[in-house]
């Protein structure tokens, strides 16, 4: 008989289902901001096309530095609570 760990299941499809649902919701969001922007008034259309190019030059090396930090003092506090975890 196979030993389950009902822990790890229960982590793997919360992972895929969390992770799912942000897929479609996300796609949802685009979908409207696009159509919605489609019927706007002229004003809120090109706010609108001012917001997706905005986004769309976004560089994303200025923020390298962010995320690196973000990594980093996640690993750190991994490394701290990890005799705590297990």
């Amino acid at each position: 008989m196979y030993d389950i760990d009902f822990f790890v299941l229960y982590r793997r499809l919360l992972l895929i289902v969390a992770g799912t649902y942000t897929a479609v919701r996300l796609l949802q969001f685009i979908w409207r901001w696009r159509s919605d922007s489609l019927i706007a008034a002229r004003p809120e259309a090109l706010m609108r096309r001012w917001v997706e190019v905005s986004v769309l030059r976004l560089r994303l090396r200025w923020f390298s530095f962010d995320v690196l930090q973000i990594v980093l003092l996640t690993a750190i506090l991994l490394y701290v609570l990890w005799p705590q975890i297990r």
